[in-house]
């Protein structure tokens, strides 16, 4: 009955989307717009007048679509499937799941002004690009080739009627890349969460596609406005019209400085060193939607009214969510220099291994939140989560002496919770747990980036004590760090504490630590010093009973875990061939997806 209607649903999802992309094919070509003047004419209503069809057509399918897809969802919540691992799927399904991972991991292009490019990233582009080109050429070819054959009046010459219909359809192509800005920035997002695409992969699309939003924005109202000024004896009276009724051209100036505004606070080079000022004016995408609509009118909104009401959604219950403070229960700075923060959370929160949380601290900055891997498992049992900071900015070194000024010595409290106030969004993260499919995991890490990891092996200890079966056995931890001390940030992590029978069991943990810049007189750069293990995993007495003078390798096995810690060896050189081999020699499908969220 459950897979019934799954496929009921799973077929009801992909109509919709079949529908709603037909509606955008049709847009510019005369078939659509007769069926258009039809529809119109049989849904008109005095609630929506002349905008039923723009309701129905573009923005109630998304609706729809939002709500099938949370049903869905909880399909799968109430009668979860197994995740299987790739070696026992059919050899179709094998070749297929093959081709999806390879479509969403593997570099395609590198060293591009879009950054990395996989094959999924270029086929969104080719998508919307040509979807854009459809909906700006359909019409404007031939409205153009008709310029060409029509007699100009006097004092008209046939280039400024062209311009007036490159603005026309500029604008009219504009409504498409306004209809798709802001699916990938709602964070909880059902949609996201199908598509299994967390937050902070898919926000890379938003940034990709405000950019040629912007980019049309401004050259529709270039050309039109040369176009009115040229076509209005050169007076730029026109610009600045506001009409009763019609089009009104002042409301789309101020709809594009707005944009303007917006587009420039929002470049990386403002955007990092200004991140108040970024914020702020990134709500001026309000002025830009409500003048758009004063401008050609509200049927206008009805196009891209979908993917905003349900940003707007999400941003609400963002705000419910983070309108109370949240209690630090403990503050820790390790001898590395992280920060492990542990905040209380409800019995019933459920995240994954690879989640995130935002914070905000006010007294740091009221508008700056910052994601932050966890490195907790909700398996666990503990109404509690941790993660863990690594003061490096400006923002991390802040909330580090903001912490410090908190100490309950150095308080009235004197006790705990801690009085630093902060605000917490999410956790946030994929909707499936995909490493759990693999037999064999190779992490590489580097620094900080090991607190995803971390949650990880939290996980599958939480997992194989609970006795889930078909789960990874075998996971091998490269990490890389610049001194002895940055060791430290796995302290927290003890085996047998969170699986008591860990040693009896098939878990098999290997991690290889590189210290990079301490050789074993603590000078030599570029090698791996030795690190002697004879206690669990986790113990601080492993983390700094390191070798006495000169880089050594050592190889301890507790219980079935191995810590082998390479020395005397180029971290840069082999790295990436040794998980390489390794991943050969064990059968390892590596994960590129796996990389962490740095603060």
């Amino acid at each position: 009955m459950a897979f019934v209607a799954k496929t009921a649903v799973l077929l009801l999802l992909w109509g919709l989307l079949l529908f709603w992309t037909i509606e955008w094919l049709i847009f510019p070509t005369e078939p659509g717009m007769e069926y258009k003047a039809g529809a119109i004419k049989d849904t008109r209503s005095d609630f929506l007048d002349l905008n039923g069809p723009y309701y129905l057509m573009y923005t109630l399918p998304v609706f729809l679509f939002a709500i099938l897809t949370l049903v869905y969802l909880e399909l799968l919540r109430k009668y979860p499937e197994r995740e299987q691992r790739t070696s026992e799927l059919p050899k179709w399904s094998r070749f297929w799941a093959k081709i999806s991972n390879a479509m969403w991991t593997q570099p395609i292009l590198v060293g591009t002004p879009m950054g990395i490019l996989t094959a999924a990233d270029l086929a969104l582009i080719a998508v919307v690009g040509f979807g854009f080109l459809w909906l700006f050429c359909n019409q404007l070819l031939p409205a153009l080739d008709l310029v060409d054959h029509t007699q100009m009046r006097p004092g008209r010459e046939r280039w400024m009627i062209k311009v007036g219909r490159v603005g026309t359809w500029t604008g009219r192509a504009w409504y498409l890349p306004m209809a798709l800005l802001f699916f990938p920035i709602s964070r909880a997002s059902p949609i996201l969460r199908l598509l299994n695409m967390p937050f902070e992969h898919a926000v890379r699309y938003h940034r990709w596609i405000g950019h040629l939003s912007l980019w049309v924005l401004l050259t529709h109202s270039i050309t039109f406005s040369l176009h009115i000024y040229y076509t209005g004896g050169q007076v730029a009276d026109g610009i600045f019209k506001w009409p009763r009724f019609g089009v009104s051209n002042l409301a789309g100036v101020i709809s594009m400085i707005a944009g303007i505004v917006l587009w420039v606070t929002s470049l990386e080079v403002v955007r990092k060193r200004f991140f108040d000022v970024f914020y702020v004016t990134h709500h001026m995408y309000l002025l830009v939607f409500a003048f758009a609509a004063w401008h050609v009118g509200e049927f206008a909104t009805y196009y891209f009214l979908g993917c905003v009401m349900l940003y707007f959604i999400d941003r609400f219950l963002r705000m419910i969510q983070s309108r109370d403070a949240v209690s630090v229960l403990s503050a820790q700075v390790l001898p590395s220099g992280v920060v492990r923060l542990r905040f209380p959370k409800s019995p019933s929160l459920s995240y994954k291994a690879l989640g995130m949380i935002y914070i905000n601290v006010p007294s740091v900055s009221r508008f700056e939140w910052h994601p932050f891997s966890t490195t907790s498992s909700s398996l666990e049992n503990s109404n509690d989560m941790s993660i863990c900071i690594k003061p490096l900015g400006g923002w991390t070194r802040s909330l580090l002496d903001s912490l410090n000024e908190s100490e309950p010595s150095k308080n009235k409290s004197g006790g705990c919770p801690l009085p630093l106030k902060l605000f917490a969004e999410g956790p946030y993260g994929p909707e499936r747990d995909y490493f759990l499919r693999y037999k064999t995991l190779v992490l590489v890490a580097g620094g900080v980036g090991i607190t995803p990891y971390m949650a990880i092996i939290r996980d599958l200890l939480c997992r194989y004590r609970m006795g889930q079966e078909g789960i990874p056995e075998n996971v091998e931890l490269i990490w890389c760090v610049p001194k002895r001390a940055d060791l430290a940030t796995l302290m927290d992590v003890s085996p047998a504490q969170i699986f008591p029978d860990f040693a009896g069991s098939k878990l098999n943990i290997v991690i290889r630590a590189f210290v990079t810049r301490e050789g074993g007189d603590g000078k030599d750069e570029g090698k791996a010093a030795g690190l002697a293990v004879g206690v669990p995993v986790g113990s601080e007495e492993v983390l700094f009973k390191a070798a006495d003078q000169q880089p050594r390798r050592e190889v301890a096995h507790i219980g079935q875990s191995n810590v082998w810690v390479a020395g005397d060896r180029r971290c840069d050189h082999g790295l990436h061939s040794r998980a390489r081999r390794s991943a050969q020699r064990r059968g390892t499908a590596q994960q590129p997806q796996l990389g962490p969220v740095l603060p």
